[in-house]
């Protein structure tokens, strides 16, 4: 696996963990290196723990490595019995539009969530799930990492790229 693949699949994963609302995924930092999806950071519970790896790897990931911490209290029994396992949300090909409002919040989300992107440089706007992106980004890997992240964010069908590559001055 490519530093290409590797950067695709993070986002994925960054894009999955933002939109499963259970986890809280802001203090999650995601990295990938060889095909490896490395978690790292903090979250509340243990059963937020296993979500972000269940999520990880229902994102595509084939080898998590979890080093999240947990810094909650440990949850009483009857918080594991009520866990369910995520839903892998994919749209297919030629698939109608859904008429989801959050998309562009979670494509917002995902965007401020990777530290490739600048986001403040970034126009999202969503029509019809559809991505407009426009705007600047520094270089070109913020560029593709910008396209990569808005086009797996479930419920996208398509991305518009109109982002100019300024690198600053």
């Amino acid at each position: 696996m490519g530093v290409l693949e590797d950067a695709v699949m993070t986002g994925k994963v960054k894009a999955a963990l933002l939109i499963d609302e259970r986890i809280g995924a802001l203090g999650i930092n995601v990295n990938t290196v060889e095909g490896t999806v490395t978690l790292e950071g903090v979250v509340d519970s243990e059963v937020q723990r296993r979500l972000a790896e269940d999520v990880a790897s229902l994102a595509g990931a084939h080898t998590v490595q979890n080093l999240l911490e947990v810094t909650g209290e440990p949850l009483a029994a009857h918080g594991a019995a009520s866990f369910v396992p995520p839903v892998r949300v994919t749209t297919p090909p030629g698939a109608p539009p859904s008429e989801r409002s959050d998309v562009e919040t979670v494509v917002r989300r995902a965007l401020a969530a990777d530290r490739r992107v600048n986001e403040h440089l970034l126009d999202v706007h969503v029509e019809q799930n559809t991505v407009f992106l426009s705007g600047r980004q520094g270089d070109v890997d913020a560029h593709n990492a910008a396209v990569e992240i808005a086009a797996h964010v479930p419920g996208v069908v398509a991305v518009e790229d109109d982002i100019e590559i300024m690198p600053a001055v």
